[in-house]
């Protein structure tokens, strides 16, 4: 089933959102007080006025081509998990910042079976994010990703310069391996997780 909704754009917004995808999550089972979870699959087309202020700080965006309403449109794919009866969660929304397209969120927090299609009890894990009620999502931020393995993706245009290919400098930075010996970035020794406290 193919939902398409669309809305009125601003300087900057989500102009249509499709539903290509869902289905219950784990086969139905319920988590504690939030009950049973749904996935939702699909992808939204977002639109950006390069002329506006606070779009400034977004390289070449000028130089991207525009439609007929003189926006910069590009395309994310988004995936959620959420309760199928959305009274019965917390409220709060879980968003995971993808890896190159690979959704961790459920491997970190629930010590679940890795995967990027999310459907079976086992993607679930201990089922903690469920069972406190958390709608997690994702979506697709970086450009040029491979379209496979259910990654999420951001499809952009690409800007172009005059008269020829846009030339620049770039910076880019190679970190080696750790040590066994050296905590892990961002986290100090002896640190707990944000959510060691949930059971």
């Amino acid at each position: 089933m193919r939902l398409s909704c669309s809305f009125p754009t601003a300087e900057a917004a989500v102009t249509r959102l499709e539903i290509t995808h869902r289905e219950p999550f784990a086969a139905g089972q319920a988590y504690g007080s939030a009950g049973a979870y749904e996935k939702v699959v699909g992808r939204f087309l977002g639109e950006l006025d390069p002329a506006h202020p606070l779009n400034a700080g977004i390289v070449d965006l000028d130089k991207a081509p525009r439609n007929a309403r003189g926006r910069v449109a590009y395309y994310a794919d988004f995936y959620i998990l959420k309760p199928a009866d959305l009274a019965k969660g917390n409220g709060a929304l879980f968003h995971d910042v993808d890896n190159r397209g690979d959704k961790r969120l459920l491997v970190q927090f629930n010590s679940a079976q890795s995967s990027d299609d999310p459907t079976r009890p086992e993607h679930a894990g201990n089922g903690l994010l469920m069972r406190h009620g958390f709608t997690v999502t994702w979506s697709g931020w970086m450009p040029g990703l491979p379209a496979t393995n259910n990654k999420v993706r951001l499809d952009v245009p690409v800007a172009v310069g005059a008269p020829s290919a846009i030339e620049g400098t770039v910076w880019d930075e190679f970190v080696g391996s750790l040590t066994a010996s050296r905590p892990a970035v961002g986290r100090a020794p002896g640190s707990r997780s944000p959510l060691s406290g949930f059971r």
